[in-house]
């Protein structure tokens, strides 16, 4: 009896200390918005496979885009006022979710999704136009 007990208790304790340690020190990191210039606005988890293999794309198009365009990344699980406030404004239903507004604050394009490397080019391309 003892035993059946203690397997319950792991099996509901258990996956909130992974989530606990997993979820630990992961920040909002948020270029700073200059006015006039377009955004990107990326909505992602850090336990979200896709979201994973979408950070690698953004990593490697930072470089080459971040002194002309405003790069804002949003961690869902942050549960901070800003974080929840932009969820709201965008309607954001799933993560990854990739915003791309332009110069005059139109949005041009909304992905929901993985999206590879070379579309994600393309979408920071088209808002330099």
């Amino acid at each position: 009896m003892k035993k059946n007990i203690i397997i319950i208790a792991l099996v509901f304790i258990l996956p909130v200390i992974a989530y606990a340690i997993m979820s630990k020190g992961h920040t909002v990191e948020a270029a700073k918005i200059v006015e006039g210039q377009p955004q990107v606005i990326k909505f992602s988890s850090k336990l979200c496979s896709d979201c994973q293999k979408l950070k690698v794309c953004f990593d490697e198009l930072k470089p080459t885009y971040q002194d002309r365009i405003s790069i804002i990344e949003y961690d869902i699980e942050n549960n901070d006022k800003n974080v929840n406030e932009a969820i709201d404004k965008y309607n954001i239903t799933l993560v990854p979710t990739v915003i791309f507004i332009d110069k005059n604050g139109n949005q041009k394009h909304k992905t929901e999704g993985f999206v590879k490397k070379e579309k994600l080019d393309s979408y920071f391309k088209d808002l330099l136009k």
